[in-house]
């Protein structure tokens, strides 16, 4: 289903293009003296997208560090700011949706955009395409060709969002997963054409922060934070067991009509495959009741279906962990809390304990590339140490308040500071470059040539290592197309702990609503054992219309102006000391449910008299649903 809207945008900006060599700064349009760093970037603000969990994130230090000791330095203020790519980057509003269930009522067709879009990007391994899942809950195809960059599809959810993205191997297909639809569509990278379409059963709409997908490293499976691997030429799902629930996902499993769970679910950040294929590892994280929040770190045996169990406690607890790159070993640090005390190198095939450092008291970060060396933080010093021995082989002094985010393809390691961010040699300590904005996000290709970022204000920022020096530009702005408008839309009274009552033919109804005609009313019912139902009665006398098992939330349910539409906030669970509900919406006459929405989504509005169309909160903006 394709759903094309005609306006869309340019993002263009400077022609010149920031070359960052091996010792500082160099500009074509003039030089930079070394460490210079062009004026602050804006810090990072609660939109700005968060880092990937499995890139160790590290609290900002200031303490000093010893005097013999390298020390990276983050540079002064001067220069100029990053300049845009000498392309131009076209953004549209045209959506291409994922197959629906059959019977689904409203379906994803625009976006109303209230501010600037941002974006988590994910780069092919040929470095030819990213996928860009923005704040509006789509995911932008983007293909680098010789003119430049191109979209080639801005992918959507029939319903919910698409919260995860991951490209074959080879850089031909595209992967997206919609946790709250519980589907999987495969797309072609060369014109955004659906492939394939799998189903798992839904995720629950609440708790559920992360999602992931990752291809086995011949591209024949997929695995997916839904719970299963799916063999792609079969189409067939193998599921594995889901430590919030404590089961294991029911496959094979078909799309089906407003399939929203209301329950709790566990938030998976990240999937990855050994190197031969046989081992899939998984961080999952979830909360139960109160309590503080538990991380799981599992590896299945994918042969065998066997789970083993490498920390299930709360996440307080760890202190990060690595993962190699054939993902045969796992490094583990642990406060002692669920876990022995210190730093573990576990054999993920035998889970044998193959290495300890009893005193690790630090965060874990990375492997380098190679797998033969360590990355740990303790305080404002960066460890490299022996990945098989574990023993420290230098400490590096790192600038003031940094953040470690990811290593590059040359192996340094790339860490923010309050205005920049910083390339430190692991060897000399020093600073192999600065950019003059901070990265919230980074990955590459395969061969490391090629690799893109996210700022904190929400620009994407190009890197290009093929032509033997260092270059990054501004690819795109931050912002997005307006799309659709939804300033005219009418939105639901805010919830009241205020009930009206309605006597009918003997009938006590709670919460409840006239229908604008007067000859009905809707609202809830409870029998003696206090189950709820909403329904619709007739008045005066009472008799039922339709009624459906629920219990109302505050407001009480809203009829459209035409009196066709019936939309109500329901209860789902009460949680971490937390009600969640979620809307629903009916045909007011029949009782046939129309949409069903996710825990949480806010505020809902809805357009016309007949409610043809919906609209629900995204970060920055609204998703809008069509009938």
């Amino acid at each position: 289903m394709l759903i094309a809207i005609t306006w869309g945008t340019v993002m263009r900006g400077w022609s010149v293009v920031w070359l960052i060599g091996s010792v500082g700064l160099g500009c074509t349009g003039g030089h930079l003296q070394n460490g210079d760093a062009g004026p602050a970037a804006r810090a990072p603000d609660a939109g700005a997208p968060a880092v990937d969990a499995g890139a160790a994130a590290v609290d900002g230090g200031a303490a000093a560090v010893d005097a013999g000791m390298p020390r990276a330095d983050a540079g002064a203020g001067g220069g100029s700011p990053p300049a845009a790519c000498p392309f131009e980057l076209e953004l549209t509003d045209q959506l291409t949706l994922a197959p629906a269930a059959a019977g689904q009522r409203f379906v994803r067709c625009a976006t109303a955009s209230t501010g600037p879009e941002r974006w988590r990007v994910t780069v092919s391994p040929d470095g030819a395409h990213l996928a860009a899942r923005t704040s509006v809950g789509t995911a932008r195809l983007v293909a680098l060709d010789g003119d430049g960059w191109r979209e080639v599809a801005q992918l959507a959810s029939p319903v919910g969002r698409l919260d995860a993205a991951a490209f074959s191997p080879d850089g031909a297909h595209l992967a997206v997963l919609s946790n709250e639809a519980g589907e999987i569509t495969l797309w072609r990278t060369s014109d955004g054409g659906l492939e394939q379409t799998f189903a798992a059963p839904p995720g629950g709409t609440i708790d559920v922060t992360a999602s992931a997908l990752a291809f086995s490293p011949d591209g024949r499976r997929l695995a997916t934070s839904l719970g299963t691997t799916i063999d792609l030429a079969s189409g067939a799902s193998a599921a594995w067991d889901l430590g919030q629930s404590g089961i294991v996902p029911q496959v094979p499993a078909t799309l089906t009509a407003n399939p929203e769970d209301l329950g709790d679910g566990s938030s998976i950040s990240v999937l990855r495959f050994s190197a031969d294929g046989a081992l899939l590892f998984v961080d999952e994280r979830y909360g139960i009741g109160n309590s503080p929040w538990t991380a799981r770190l599992t590896v299945h045996d994918q042969a065998s279906g066997a789970t083993r169990h490498l920390y299930e406690a709360y996440d307080r607890g760890l202190l990060g962990y690595a993962l190699s790159p054939d993902g045969a070993r796992l490094a583990l640090g642990s406060t002692g809390e669920g876990a022995p005390a210190g730093l573990r190198l576990v054999d993920l095939a035998s889970g044998a304990v193959i290495g300890k450092d009893p005193s690790f008291a630090g965060m874990l970060l990375a492997y380098t590339a190679d797998g033969g060396r360590l990355l740990a933080r303790q305080a404002s010093t960066l460890e490299v140490r022996d990945a098989s021995s574990l023993a420290v082989i230098h400490e590096l002094g790192l600038p003031d308040a940094a953040t470690f985010l990811a290593l590059s393809p040359d192996g340094a390691a790339i860490v923010t500071t309050a205005d920049a961010t910083v390339w430190i040699d692991l060897d000399a300590g020093s600073t192999v470059r600065r950019a003059p904005f901070v990265l919230t996000e980074v990955g590459w290709s395969a061969d490391g040539r090629f690799g893109a970022g996210v700022a904190a204000d929400g620009a994407l920022i190009q890197f290009d290592r093929s032509g033997g020096s260092f270059a990054a530009c501004v690819a795109a702005a931050p912002g997005s197309p307006v799309g659709s408008d939804v300033s005219r839309f009418t939105a639901l009274p805010s919830p009241s702990s205020s009930s009206s009552v309605v006597n009918a033919g003997g009938l006590t109804i709670y919460w409840a609503t006239t229908a604008p005609d007067g000859s009905a009313v809707a609202g809830e019912v409870r029998d003696s054992n206090g189950a709820g139902r909403i329904g619709i009665w007739s008045l005066p006398d009472g008799i039922p219309r339709w009624t459906s098992p629920a219990d109302l939330y505050r407001p009480g349910p809203i009829f459209t102006p035409d009196g066709r539409v019936l939309i109500a906030l329901l209860m789902g669970i009460h949680t971490h000391a937390t009600d969640h509900a979620a809307y629903a919406v009916w045909d007011a006459s029949t009782g046939d449910l129309l949409r069903a929405f996710g825990a949480d989504v806010g505020t809902l509005l809805f357009s016309s008299a007949d409610a043809a169309q919906l609209a629900t909160r995204e970060p920055s903006g609204w998703a809008v649903w069509c009938h």
